[in-house]
């Protein structure tokens, strides 16, 4: 009489239904990852480098004029204007970090390896002239270098990226005319002028500086 073993007749349909699973997770598997699309950069990049703001420290403050004296972190320091729309002016003291948000219709225009503009319609600045009063309303505007990464030429909104890896997204004057020579690629400088959002760090100073600093 032929001997029936129901144990090794188990293990073989448990031994079929795990195979057919395992295949059935790695094609899955397969198909998932080719279906994956390439990760983009920009896509990817830093909450900071999407960040619109530019930060800077305050060096010096005009509360008459509402002009901010900013080093950025490049080094460059400018004068700027602020706006009305911003409600916490007087809250800002010399030494503060700060967040600034500038109106995105300026001037760009493309430069050379010193930085010099390659349109002779474009004045490069310079210092205040040598007499200049104390305390008069000069503004020396923010010049931010950086690489084209897009052009929408019906809107003239433009893409920069600074060397720092910071992008921005700033829309060219309509009185600048040469906007179609500009082309992805090309080292360009835009000039901020007047910040419409400011977030304040405030530094670290005893309470008496503080009362002091913000009340000039």
């Amino acid at each position: 009489m032929r001997r029936r073993y129901p144990f090794y007749g188990c293990l073989t349909v448990l031994l079929t239904l795990c195979l057919c699973f395992g295949t059935g997770c790695a094609s899955k598997s397969k198909s998932t990852l080719k279906t994956r699309l390439p990760e983009d950069s920009a896509a990817n990049a830093s909450a900071e480098d999407r960040d619109q703001r530019l930060s800077a420290r305050v060096q010096a403050i005009s509360r008459k004029n509402r002009i901010l004296t900013l080093k950025f972190p490049d080094e460059k320091v400018a004068k700027i204007k602020v706006s009305n729309e911003v409600r916490n002016f007087d809250d800002i003291g010399v030494g503060d970090t700060i967040k600034a948000r500038f109106k995105t219709l300026v001037e760009v225009f493309p430069v050379n390896p010193t930085g010099k503009p390659l349109w002779p319609e474009i004045e490069e600045i310079k210092k205040a002239p040598k007499g200049t009063k104390p305390g008069t309303a000069i503004l020396r505007p923010y010049e931010f270098q950086g690489v084209v990464t897009s052009l929408d030429p019906a809107t003239r909104a433009i893409g920069l990226k600074g060397p720092a890896g910071k992008r921005v997204e700033v829309t060219e004057k309509p009185d600048l005319t040469r906007f179609n020579e500009i082309k992805t690629g090309d080292t360009v400088v835009a000039r901020f002028v007047e910040a419409t959002a400011i977030d304040i760090t405030p530094a670290a100073r005893p309470s008496t500086l503080i009362r002091g600093s913000r009340r000039r």
